[in-house]
């Protein structure tokens, strides 16, 4: 049965796993129809996607899919903004609440490929948040030593690395006399990472001395009377 070329669209925007779309990528949806519409009538019914919620605007051209899913998340748009960008750093650790302050800048790291350009690390300012970059790499932006689920999380359709990996991406750069970057912060809820998975991902990146070094910092500051002190307050606070 052929099918009208906005319930073509909307069906794949309800059935896909793709998170984040481009105004060609629903332009050739719409145009691979037998009645395909004109362009102004596709700008509008893009228009109307929007202002009902089914797509939300991450930029001109670009969209998050949450006709599919209403949850989705912009990190979705990550290598759409800037080409390899995969989010890391602070912002996974975030929103994994390994880190307790949640903010709109979604921290990425993109790929320094041999024979090729440094890529621009310029952040991007977005309506849902700014993208900020930093450049890895490529064999620590990829650990192929290792089981891709170690490095990428699998619980996400769009490229996003694993809490653990995004700690190890943030105490490479610290230690690299190239970033500016300090180390992360300690007040991180490390109990939540899996420690198996942090130690073989620091250990392929070369940075184990750094993490047990780090390790030995943190173990330090949760036995620090004052760290103890102020967290049973807040704890007190919270139930409150």
């Amino acid at each position: 049965m052929l099918l009208d070329w906005k319930v073509r669209l909307d069906r794949r925007l309800m059935e896909s796993d793709v998170e984040a779309w481009t105004t060609g990528m629903l332009w050739n949806e719409a145009s691979s129809t037998a009645a395909p519409p004109s362009r102004p009538t596709f700008e509008r019914w893009v228009a109307k996607a929007c202002a009902s919620g089914r797509l939300r605007k991450v930029r001109n051209g670009l969209f998050l899919n949450a006709a599919g899913n209403k949850s989705v998340s912009v990190g979705a748009a990550a290598g759409y903004i800037k080409q390899t960008a995969v989010p890391s750093l602070a912002w996974v650790l975030e929103h994994d609440w390994i880190l307790n302050n949640i903010g709109d800048v979604i921290t990425c790291v993109v790929a320094l490929t041999p024979g090729l350009p440094v890529p621009n690390l310029s952040p991007v300012k977005t309506p849902l948040g700014e993208f900020r970059f930093r450049a890895l790499p490529w064999h620590v932006y990829e650990l192929d030593q290792l089981e891709v689920a170690d490095w990428r999380d699998n619980r996400f359709a769009h490229p996003r690395a694993t809490p653990e990996k995004a700690l190890c991406d943030w105490l490479y750069l610290a230690a690299s006399p190239r970033s500016s970057m300090r180390a992360p912060p300690l007040d991180l809820e490390a109990g939540r990472l899996d420690a198996d998975r942090l130690q073989r991902v620091a250990r392929v990146m070369s940075i184990k001395e750094h993490l047990n070094t780090w390790l030995h910092f943190k173990r330090r500051y949760d036995r620090d009377p004052d760290v103890i002190e102020n967290a049973s307050m807040h704890v007190k606070v919270s139930k409150s």
